[in-house]
Parts: C-alpha cells; structure tokens; sequence
C-alpha cells in the first residue's frame, strides 16, 4: 500500500454503449468518493450499462478499497458492471480491484506491474507498540485478509459456475494459512491486452493435521 494521497479521475470517453474513466494515484478515501460520484453521473444520469475503469496506482488504503467495492456492489444490483484494466502499474488495493472487475472484461498489457500482498501498517505513529496492541494489530491485520481473500475466492467460484462448496472452511484457512508472510507478485508476461486466466490448483502441500491439501495461486486466479 501507499500513504499518499495524489489522485486524479479523468472520464476519458463517452461513447454510445460504455464510458471510460482513468484512475491515476493512490487509492484513498478522497479518490473513493470520486470514483462515487463519476459511478452516479455515468451510470445514474447518463444511464450507461458498464464503464471501463483504467488503473495505474501503487496502491492504498483499504478502507478506500472497501467503500468502492460497495459502490460497485450496489449498482451491479441494477445491472451495471464496471470492467477494470491496467496498462502500466497496478498493485495492493488497485489490484485488488482489478481482480473484482467484470469477468471476460478484464485486460493488463504484456508488461503491467500486478501485485498482491497481505495488508500491512505504515506509518511512524507505530514506532512504540506494546505487546497488547501488537496483538490487536496482528488480529485485525488478519482479520482483513480473511476477509479479501474471501471475496476472491467467492467471485471466482461464481464466476466459473463452481459449487461453493469445493473449497470448504478449513481449505479457506489452509489457503490464508498458505498465502501469510508472503507477497503475492507477479509480472505479467502475457500478449498485449491478455485477461488475467483462471487459476488451477498448483500442487498439493500437507496441512498441519497431516492430510494433503490443494493449494491456489492467490495472484493469478481471475480472468
């Protein structure tokens, strides 16, 4: 994620059918409301059925994140989609949007920059930390990506036409288990304008209570 808050929302094209906006910067609470409000005039006013959303952002917060997936959630009630793409960067939260994006709709360059890591603190106001608040750091840390690894999973199931119930409660965990301590990182190598494709199991490793577990790329599971 990135601290700063340098941002820009540019609806670059109105054409008859879709709109494209361009997301430049941080995700931050700021750049949330703004997407918000282009969401309400292109989709409310104009009455579009899908917006493209272009991504180039290092990241950011995930309380940013998290207020544009509800926005997103509540006009695909209506029937809207938004496809996300990249061209250039789009890492942490931004990537984290790319992946909820419209499925079949979204699109990186053979040489955009995808990252997925766990949620992390930054900032000095942590320099002295007790062992009590380190803990409830580390639970709520945990907590957040529980939860987003959650979502991923859910709309790849539903995406795929999956039964959900092929990756069980404790195959949830033992995937978080899997994915903490490490980034998720990848530099996409694809042809130009490649979806992101689905991910398979990439090998069985043994859970702690001695049975074999299939286990996820957690950075390349979307189309």
């Amino acid at each position: 994620m990135d601290n700063t808050t340098a941002f820009s929302v540019v609806c670059t094209e109105m054409g008859p059918h879709e709109a494209t906006l361009r997301y430049t910067g941080a995700m931050c609470q700021a750049g949330a409301l703004a997407l918000e409000y282009q969401f309400e005039r292109l989709f409310g006013y104009f009455q579009y059925r899908r917006i493209r959303l272009l991504m180039e952002s290092p990241g950011g917060a995930v309380d940013g994140l998290q207020y544009v997936l509800r926005v997103m959630k509540k006009w695909a009630r209506q029937g809207r989609v938004v496809a996300v793409g990249s061209t250039f960067q789009c890492a942490s939260a931004a990537a984290f949007l790319l992946s909820m994006g419209e499925w079949g709709k979204r699109r990186v360059d053979r040489g955009t920059l995808l990252l997925f890591h766990n949620a992390r603190l930054e900032g000095s106001s942590f320099a002295q930390v007790t062992a009590e608040l380190s803990t409830t750091l580390s639970q709520a840390l945990s907590s957040v990506d529980s939860k987003l690894l959650d979502m991923m999973v859910d709309k790849m199931l539903f995406e795929t036409g999956s039964a959900k119930t092929w990756l069980t409660s404790s195959a949830r965990a033992f995937a978080m288990w899997t994915c903490t301590g490490s980034n998720w990182q990848a530099n996409s190598r694809p042809s130009p304008s490649h979806s992101i494709t689905n991910a398979s199991p990439i090998g069985s490793r043994r859970s702690r209570d001695g049975r074999d577990r299939s286990v996820i790329r957690a950075g390349s599971c979307w189309r």
